[in-house]
């Protein structure tokens, strides 16, 4: 018997997730990819984009009555689960768009099973992401719904959905992998006690305004701002110098291997 007492404060009922809305009106970024791809997030379509998506008609071209089969365990390289989520929320991202004539209620289904943990989402094969696709969307239309029309499976099939998703999960990765090698750096600096002179912004914005060094050099300074483990900068600028002075004083020139962190 259920105890009316526990209503609130079941453990077994799992934390409230972030819902991330979909659709032409915010920009979806590489870390709300991600995010839904790993299950971590709600993904939600915009209303007025999906007010703006053509209705079902019963007089449309059918699709082939034959589809792929559903994916399974065997020959062929295998997606991982977040990688196969991530291939549904690309192609998603650029059907809400409403560029393509796919209808309201397959994206609605493609969205479920993003959201639904109960849906048991079979892994895609590599190099078959669309058929795989559509042989989920088929198993999952429910018996009331009409069938894909032969203009929606050719719109499921088109795009480079299949590599962004993916692409855009491990980029994200990337990304924070990135940020956790300039905290080991900025480590690596004060161990040695190094100079922060070589991370100045005089020496990335002006003279290497490369993007990617340009923001590992901040990222640096960022970290090692008033700490006693480094030597300043010329002019005092950077970390505090407290343990060595910057200058002769230091002891020579710091490997190159310290001074080029951001290239």
């Amino acid at each position: 018997m259920a105890d009316g007492n526990n209503g609130g404060n079941d453990s077994s009922t799992e934390p409230r997730k972030p819902v991330l809305h979909l659709g032409p009106s915010r920009r979806f970024t590489l870390g709300d990819l991600a995010a839904v791809a790993t299950g971590t997030a709600h993904l939600e379509l915009e209303e007025p984009a999906l007010d703006a998506l053509p209705a079902l008609s019963p007089n449309a071209a059918p699709a082939p009555p034959i589809l792929p089969p559903l994916p399974s365990d065997g020959d062929g390289e295998l997606l991982t689960i977040p990688e196969t989520r991530a291939v549904i929320v690309a192609r998603l991202a650029s059907l809400v768009q409403g560029r393509a004539t796919v209808s309201r209620e397959t994206l609605e289904i493609l969205a479920s099973l993003l959201n639904d943990p109960s849906s048991s989402l079979p892994a895609f094969h590599k190099s078959h992401e669309a058929d795989n696709l559509l042989s989920v969307l088929h198993h999952h239309l429910p018996p009331s719904s009409l069938p894909l029309t032969l203009s929606e499976v050719q719109a499921l099939r088109t795009g480079t959905f299949a590599h962004t998703g993916p692409a855009g999960l491990h980029a994200y990765a990337l990304t924070n992998l990135l940020s956790e090698a300039d905290l080991i750096a900025a480590t690596t600096c004060e161990v040695l006690h190094a100079c922060v002179e070589p991370f100045q912004a005089l020496h990335f914005d002006t003279h290497r305004p490369h993007r990617g060094q340009v923001t590992s050099a901040a990222n640096l300074r960022l970290l090692l701002e008033g700490s006693m483990l480094v030597k300043p900068a010329v002019g005092g600028k950077g970390g505090g110098g407290g343990r060595r002075g910057g200058g002769e004083e230091g002891g020579g020139m710091d490997p190159e291997a310290v001074r080029c962190i951001p290239q």
